[in-house]
């Protein structure tokens, strides 16, 4: 298990990837969450979407919790999205989506490709004190 604690979590490193990838499980300790995903090359017609899954401490199995609204379809783009509980609306548009919510102390972020190609991209956990 990972630790985000107060610091960066590279989930992912750049690379080319097909299908489902699940990041590292963390014990979330801050106040709230950054996922930031940087997407640099994708094949003509598939795309990205992050969700974020929580642990059932009971039957050890995850659970999604959320999605992203919308799929990633372009490269050369890097998108955040913000998780806080309380957190205002975002006039200044600095975030592809702000979650207001609480986070479990558990959390697997998943990054699924669709289509038979691949994406290549990273995706970094950063917590927000």
């Amino acid at each position: 298990m990972s630790y985000i604690g107060n610091e960066d979590l590279i989930l992912f490193t750049s690379a080319a990837r097909a299908g489902a990838n699940n990041g590292d499980v963390f014990e979330h300790k801050g106040r709230g969450l950054l996922l930031i995903a940087n997407i640099t090359a994708r094949s003509a017609s598939d795309t990205l979407t992050i969700s974020l899954q929580a642990r059932d401490p009971v039957s050890g199995e995850y659970l999604t919790i959320w999605q992203a609204a919308s799929a990633i379809n372009s490269a050369d783009l890097t998108v955040i999205y913000s998780f806080m509980p309380g957190q205002a609306a975002d006039a200044a548009n600095l975030y592809t989506d702000k979650v207001n919510m609480a986070l479990p102390r558990q959390l697997r972020p998943v990054a699924v490709v669709s289509g038979s190609g691949t994406v290549t991209f990273s995706l970094a956990a950063v917590d927000l004190v």
